[in-house]
């Protein structure tokens, strides 16, 4: 499945403590699909990086969910979805770092 990450909204960044925040504005060529507020979460190596949801009470489990914005019904291709805009999205924001940092021209 074909990725394209659009850019890179930064909220919060501290590099002395190698810490970044912010969210990804995701493309799907294959699809015409634009999506956005994917959230990443980086702090030293670990990186976090989840697709838009809504908060909501489930009445039966009588707990807190997160329901997905955005997902196939097809298991795999869901999966297959996370994946790349995980691997993609981490790429992303490590090159954009490097270029704001002055480090790659």
């Amino acid at each position: 499945m074909k990725v394209e990450i659009v850019e890179f909204y930064e909220e919060e960044r501290d590099d002395s403590k190698q810490f970044l925040r912010g969210s990804l504005h995701v493309f799907l060529p294959e699809l015409n699909i634009d999506i956005r507020g994917c959230s990443v979460s980086k702090k030293k190596n670990w990186w976090h990086i989840t697709l838009p949801f809504r908060k909501g009470f489930d009445q039966e489990k009588a707990e807190f969910v997160r329901y997905p914005v955005f997902s196939f019904l097809d298991r795999a291709k869901n999966e297959e979805f996370i994946r790349e805009v995980r691997r993609e999205g981490r790429l992303y924001v490590e090159e954009k770092m490097k270029i704001e940092a002055g480090k790659v021209k």
